[in-house]
């Protein structure tokens, strides 16, 4: 299939393209091995929601609505979007007496019930599980509007004090790599009809990850945060829909690759776009996040804005990846399991144990680091 890149030759050069194609090739690779979680932000619920710029315009109407004295802090808005949304709450709650009409707007901004094909055809693709930072159930409704049967994937939950640590046992389980396991979707920052635990300002952010904005632990390792360096620490994850700007997603991939030495380890990947006015930023991006972040960036075309090359992408994926039912032979007496795969081999199956187990041994002295 040709895509956005190889449409528009000028935008890359043949050693980028052919950089660029041999991460895709990593990506459907990683896919076909049962290895991948896609992990989905905001970018992907646009043009149905509003983006954080947008969000954060939303909040100052808000604030503007229940009194016109609140002037807006351009220079705190540049400085943190995060400590900026933490003077907007304050400023509701010192006029309001309580925040009803902040979770109230969450709740009509992100109360959505719309969805488009790049979102359906998501479903198309064999991932492990799905995460996400979204307040919206955008994902929940393509999958009820998708015709797919190989996963199943009926309910989301978050990491809420009240629905924790029973639903992320379940989440972990069904990380197996098996077709029969219920495929979960995991809402990490809350959910829009549960606004009081959606996790958007700094002081949110610092109660759910024990760090400041500086990245100084602040209190013991919480739920959100062993979640979510598990995940990162034993999956190869998918960011799609992110600008990499959210600083504690951030600091967990940085706190990750310290851990366990990850740097330029090539273990997760982004797609993300790429046009003739960010090229050169976009470029210096991907640098940064391989050293950083462990991460492969991979490019679409959006010259015209409307990101396509996302979607043609994502159909690229799905013409690539083709579920392929194998019978593997494991020599347990005269047992035969037959398991599905999607174009694993036996070799793969085994380079991916070893893996696997070499990170426990690290995960394992990390935590007892943690005990002393």
């Amino acid at each position: 299939m040709m895509n956005g890149l190889t449409k528009n030759i000028p935008l890359l050069t043949p050693e980028e393209l052919d950089t660029n194609e041999k991460g895709k090739t990593e990506l459907i690779n990683a896919i076909k091995n049962n290895e991948t979680i896609l992990f989905v932000g905001a970018g992907l619920s646009q043009p149905i929601c509003p983006s954080w710029q947008g969000l954060i315009s939303k909040l100052e109407d808000l604030a503007k609505r229940i009194d016109p004295s609140f002037k807006p802090n351009e220079n705190l808005r540049k400085k943190s979007l995060l400590q900026y949304v933490d003077s907007i709450k304050q400023f509701i709650k010192d006029k309001e007496g309580d925040l009803n009409k902040y979770y109230n707007e969450l709740r009509r901004i992100f109360k959505k019930e719309d969805c488009e094909d790049k979102h359906r055809k998501l479903f198309k693709i064999p991932f492990l599980g799905f995460i996400t930072t979204n307040y919206d159930l955008i994902l929940e409704k393509a999958l009820r509007e998708s015709d797919q049967n190989n996963i199943s994937m009926k309910y989301w939950f978050t990491l809420a004090k009240d629905s924790g640590p029973p639903d992320v046992s379940d989440f972990f389980l069904s990380l197996n790599n098996s077709l029969s396991m219920e495929k979960k979707i995991a809402h990490i920052h809350g959910v829009y009809d549960d606004p009081s635990n959606i996790i958007l300002s700094l002081e949110d952010y610092l109660i759910n990850y024990g760090y400041d904005a500086n990245g100084v632990p602040k209190i013991a390792p919480t739920l959100h945060y062993k979640f979510l360096w598990s995940l990162l620490a034993t999956r190869r994850v998918i960011f799609i829909g992110f600008s990499m700007n959210d600083d504690y997603i951030n600091l967990m991939l940085k706190i990750v690759c310290k851990d366990l030495w990850r740097w330029n380890s090539k273990s997760h990947f982004l797609i993300t776009d790429i046009n003739n006015e960010n090229k050169t930023s976009q470029y210096q991006n991907a640098q940064r996040f391989s050293e950083e972040f462990a991460i492969t960036t991979i490019f679409y075309e959006n010259d015209n804005g409307t990101h396509k090359g996302l979607e043609d992408y994502i159909d690229e994926i799905i013409d690539s990846v083709k579920i392929v039912e194998t019978e593997i032979k494991i020599s347990k007496g005269n047992e035969k399991v037959k398991t599905s795969s999607f174009g694993s081999t036996k070799e793969t199956l085994d380079d991916i144990r070893k893996w696997t187990k070499e990170t426990n041994i690290k995960m394992i002295k990390k935590s007892r680091e943690y005990e002393a």
